[in-house]
């Protein structure tokens, strides 16, 4: 019977556009990595000044095997590179679609395409750019069997302040579907929000028959977070998963927390 592993991560096997920053807990089911290219589940990324921001260090503490404490400092960001050549316009541009992309829905589709292809055509790259850090984010994950519960407080460094994103992303190789009461479907593309806080839709592992969602979100930041889904597959992306938005505009002294729970499911014996 194959068994759902989690583990802190430190040391990735996967390549591609985030390869050098930091996840939150990886994921194996039996033999197999499952994470791929994704973030993990619950890592944080920053969006502030137009530009996001990762983290690619962090400090872990095994309490148990089942109770993991890591602690990231948001020190990067990824900057495109057009050849040998650094642009942080070309960065600030593709920041901007993204931006439109994750408000148009409709458009998704034909954006990432149209991205996708410009990429093939020009020798772009992304490769990551240091920074002083400009937060620090202490996440707390409680594993039990088939559930993760996540806590995250988020401290913003002087008076930077902007959106956290907490992300919640396995491999897009495995995810291929999405299921939602019980009707199987298309995944989504890059970034669509949710109507619901959670539960969510599910996205389906149709190989394993394994899902996993968001099942309780809360947090104490002034304006109420929200949740985008999506899956995306190119050279660089294998990614299928959940970001929850925190605005953290107004928060007092730059702080906030967050926690909630990510629920897998098998739905028949594999």
């Amino acid at each position: 019977m194959k068994v759902l592993h989690f583990h802190a991560g430190d040391n990735r096997s996967w390549g591609g556009k985030s390869r050098e920053l930091s996840p939150g807990l990886l994921a194996t089911y039996g033999s197999r990595d499952i994470t791929q290219e994704g973030m993990g589940i619950g890592s944080v990324a920053l969006k502030t000044g137009g530009f996001t921001y990762f983290p690619s260090t962090c400090i872990t503490e095994y309490r148990t095997p089942y109770n993991i404490i890591k602690t990231f400092s948001l020190d990067s960001r990824l900057t495109l590179h057009c050849g040998t050549f650094l642009s942080p316009f070309l960065s600030w541009v593709s920041e901007q679609i993204v931006a439109f992309y994750m408000r148009h829905p409709v458009l998704q589709k034909t954006i990432l395409a149209g991205s996708h292809n410009l990429q093939r055509l020009l020798p772009l790259r992304f490769c990551r750019e240091s920074f002083p850090s400009l937060a620090e984010a202490r996440f707390a994950y409680i594993i039990n069997g088939l559930f993760v519960t996540v806590t995250c407080n988020i401290s913003l460094n002087g008076t930077r302040t902007g959106k956290a994103y907490i992300l919640n992303e396995l491999g897009a190789d495995y995810f291929t579907s999405s299921l939602h009461h019980e009707t199987v479907a298309r995944p989504p593309s890059g970034w669509e929000q949710l109507p619901l806080l959670a539960p969510t839709p599910a996205l389906y592992d149709e190989m394993n028959d394994l899902t996993f969602r968001i099942v309780q979100c809360a947090t104490e930041a002034i304006v109420p977070p929200k949740i985008f889904w999506g899956r995306e597959r190119s050279s660089s992306l294998c990614w299928a998963g959940f970001a929850i938005e925190i605005d953290m505009t107004g928060c007092p002294a730059g702080k906030t927390s967050l926690q909630y729970t990510v629920e897998f499911a098998e739905r028949k014996n594999s």
